[in-house]
């Protein structure tokens, strides 16, 4: 009787080697805050009244961001992580549409490769994980977290896009719209479209982490578009 093969992690693990492709698929290192302060700060901190109840409340909220394990919260913070440098480049520069853009591309060139091998060093540390839809994946770990930073800056892009063209410039319309960005964002990379997951389910590698992302924003863009259009014409 033939046996299927069960997949689990190698019985000799190795150290994750933080290199290029690993800092650029954790966004710049950020998905291991979360991990690190629950388990450095939460976790490892004597008992005490005073300190237990901090620690505690402390914990709840990142357990409650999804943030609580060191595999966790990876999306939430790519995306966090993009909203930031768009506000600092925003301040500095100007808000436009050039950097966002540019980035979004960047981000897609270098994120393919980038979680490919980063993934490959995320399983010889962790093995093969459950995502928070309950499949488990060899590739399409939490830590990865470029593919929401690439999605975020492709929405802003375009959102801003049609912004300045339509003439919505103010710094109210502006901040509005980023948060609304971010807030439509994170509940469709959430609840994910039943044809975004026909298409990545064609894909079980890092382009299908990368172009989900893509196509979420996609639609976002259309959306918001279509928004921007209706309240252009009743203004």
């Amino acid at each position: 009787m033939e046996v299927s093969p069960v997949i689990s992690a190698p019985k000799e693990r190795v150290k994750v080697e933080y290199g290029f492709w690993m800092f650029v698929a954790t966004t710049f290192y950020s998905s291991f805050i979360p991990g690190w302060l629950y388990e450095k700060v939460v976790l490892a901190q004597p008992q005490g009244f005073i300190k237990s109840i901090l620690l505690k409340f402390l914990g709840l909220i990142l357990k409650g961001l999804g943030l609580g394990h060191p595999d966790k919260g990876g999306g939430l913070i790519g995306t966090a992580v993009a909203a930031i440098n768009i506000i600092i480049v925003g301040e500095i520069w100007g808000y436009g549409y050039v950097f966002p853009l540019c980035a979004a591309v960047i981000t897609f060139i270098l994120g393919w490769p980038a979680c490919h091998f980063a993934a490959k060093e995320i399983y010889a540390k962790y093995g093969q994980r459950t995502k928070h839809d309950g499949k488990s994946t060899r590739c399409d770990y939490n830590l990865l977290s470029i593919d929401e930073y690439h999605a975020m800056m492709l929405i802003w892009g375009m959102d801003r896009l049609v912004m300045m063209w339509l003439g919505f410039n103010s710094r109210e319309d502006i901040l509005f719209e980023l948060l609304l960005d971010f807030i439509l964002f994170r509940y469709w990379d959430t609840k994910k479209p039943k044809w975004v997951k026909r298409i990545e389910s064609r894909f079980s590698s890092a382009f299908g982490v990368m172009i989900d992302d893509t196509l979420i924003a996609m639609q976002i863009i259309i959306i918001i578009c279509f928004a921007w259009g209706i309240a252009y014409y009743i203004i």
